[in-house]
């Protein structure tokens, strides 16, 4: 996959971190927030490994 495990495994962790920060705040508003943060942290993170897959699949061919 060329450059998509280097970029793509360290942010795995970060996303799970605000994920588990999200459910120790006892504020439902700060929570609500931090998962609207984590997901959409989630989203960047699988649109870059689609385009990091897109773009070693165009330099293949």
């Amino acid at each position: 996959m060329g450059l998509f495990p280097r970029f793509a495994y360290p942010a795995i962790p970060g996303v799970a971190h605000q994920i588990w920060a999200a459910y120790r705040l006892t504020s439902v508003k700060e929570v609500k927030m931090m998962n609207v943060i984590a997901l959409f942290n989630i989203v960047v993170l699988v649109v870059s490994a689609v385009g990091f897959a897109a773009t070693n699949l165009i330099d293949r061919n």
